[in-house]
């Protein structure tokens, strides 16, 4: 777990017989009996958020008005029952509470506060993990309304749900506020704005957004409670891909006034920063946050781009071209199966396909045009190509023309994207451990490298000289320099081209 920067925790005054021993999170110092001592170091003058009773007790934590963990609570060490006995150099046995909180309230920073463990078999850290990294430094969303000047708040993501992308999601207000029961309002693409509410669980409000096309849900706490990351209900067997990002009741508001008084032109939209990826960008002055909109304007356009590939232990990414006869992508997350075989060897119908996209291998024996048209029939709602080909490294995309019959300027009925046979085998390897799913962004670079690849798998197509191929060669390495695979594939199809192209050894007769 990831704490606050702004302590850390320093071991103090063992007292008796305590045994050291070497926990999952580094060394530790138990109690054996004996009540440990240890000291927390505060460097800031913020509020620490902790009640004290009269015999200086904690009592319970106290958290920011973003829901937030306070200094103390946050160190993972403070629990509640344990004792504060010093405040720096001061003891505080039998000093009156109103004393010690001045002396805690005039002590300089950094700020040493000693606590007695309350219970004898405590463990506490020799030194703290992790205690360099800010939550709120990847933990928050970001809201804006047309050329507004954005406000950042404080926030944490669901254990489930799919992938949240970086750019800015358009966000709506749910009707009814509380999303227990089918909402009365269009909600697709969006983030939806939900109060908490005791007549359902966030789970069941992701659901319901979920199933009205919302993208994620913005849950806001119930007023004084703290912000948690919502878990995966227990016992559940489905899969539930809308995603919940919670904030205070207080950020709540505010993104409700937004919501509310969102125009066309001035739309309401936020941007959730819950990873470091995103963290990263999000502090690079030089990457402009992208509109969904505009994201799915680009992919509609799109020649190639970026999949990423949903599994049970996490995201997989991949690279794709698409033809200029394919129907629209779109940004959604996609649920996929695969179709083991040739297409056109089955006789039964392939409903099992409906409302998925499929995974499938072009077999040359079986005109594509007739596979895509048994997947139409079917229901499927697209399809990732891997076009077999002994003479093309596996890493390469391989894409082939589709035939349509009608006008010239005339789309597939669905979409339709090639992949590397690489691609497929890592689909199909993490599709035997269970569900997979799929989304596609835009990244046009990629065809015409693909393109080129193929063309260069086929060592006739190099040049017939020496210099002339090696000068191919480092032109291609360098337009590929960022790409590992593609590079390999590159030196396979160099390697084929020189032994193709090699001189005959010439014989000399004595």
């Amino acid at each position: 777990m990831r704490r606050h920067g702004w302590w850390r925790v320093v071991p103090f005054a063992f007292v008796g017989m305590a045994a050291a021993v070497v926990a999952a999170g580094g060394m530790q110092q138990c109690g054996g009996g004996i009540a440990l001592e240890y000291v927390v170091v505060v460097n800031t003058t913020d509020p620490l958020g902790m009640l004290l009773s009269d015999k200086l007790h904690v009592l319970s934590f106290v958290q920011d008005e973003n829901g937030r963990d306070r200094v103390i609570e946050a160190s993972g060490l403070v629990e509640v029952g344990d004792v504060l006995v010093g405040v720096n150099d001061l003891l505080t046995d039998g000093t009156a509470l109103s004393l010690v909180v001045d002396w805690i309230r005039e002590a300089d920073v950094p700020k040493k506060l000693t606590f007695r463990a309350h219970n004898s078999t405590r463990c506490i850290p020799l030194e703290s993990a992790g205690a360099n990294h800010d939550m709120e430094s990847i933990n928050f969303v970001v809201a804006s309304q047309g050329d507004q000047q954005s406000t950042r708040m404080y926030a944490l993501a669901s254990e489930f749900g799919d992938v949240i992308a970086c750019e800015l999601y358009p966000i709506v207000l749910a009707d009814p506020a509380h999303a227990c029961v089918p909402l009365n309002n269009n909600v697709t693409g969006r983030f939806v704005l939900v109060q908490s509410s005791r007549q359902c669980s966030p789970h069941q409000q992701a659901l319901v957004v979920g199933r009205r096309g919302g993208f994620g849900v913005v849950l806001a706490q119930h007023d004084g409670r703290k912000i948690e990351s919502i878990l995966s209900p227990r016992g559940w067997i489905g899969t539930i891909r809308t995603p919940v990002v919670m904030v205070s009741q207080e950020a709540g508001l505010y993104l409700a006034e937004l919501a509310a008084s969102a125009t066309a032109t001035a739309p309401a939209a936020i941007q959730v920063v819950v990873s470091d990826t995103c963290a990263d960008r999000f502090r690079d002055p030089t990457v402009v946050a992208m509109t969904m909109s505009e994201k799915h304007a680009l992919l509609v356009e799109a020649t190639s781009g970026d999949l990423t590939i949903v599994t049970q232990d996490g995201p997989r990414t991949a690279e794709f071209v698409k033809p200029a006869a394919s129907a629209a992508l779109d940004l959604a997350q996609h649920p996929l199966v695969i179709v083991t075989g040739n297409l056109c060897l089955l006789t039964t119908s392939l409903v099992w396909v409906q409302g998925f996209f499929v995974l499938a291998k072009a077999h040359p024996s079986c005109p594509i045009d007739l596979q895509m048209a048994k997947l139409v029939e079917g229901g499927a709602k697209g399809v990732l190509w891997s076009v077999e080909n002994a003479n093309v490294p596996l890493a390469v995309v391989t894409s082939v023309n589709i035939p349509i019959t009608g006008a010239a300027d005339s789309t597939l009925a669905i979409p339709c994207v090639f992949v590397s046979g690489q691609t497929f085998d890592l689909i199909r390897l993490c599709a035997e451990d269970g569900p997979v799913s799929i989304a596609f962004a835009a990244n046009n670079a990629y065809a015409s490298q693909y393109k080129e690849l193929q063309v260069l798998a086929d060592p006739s197509n190099w040049p017939a000289s020496a210099r002339g191929r090696h000068v191919l060669y480092h032109r291609m390495r360098k337009a590929m320099a960022d790409s590992d695979h593609k590079l390999d594939a590159l030196d396979q199809c160099y390697q084929a081209a020189e032994l193709h192209h090699e001189p005959p050894i010439s014989s000399t007769s004595t």
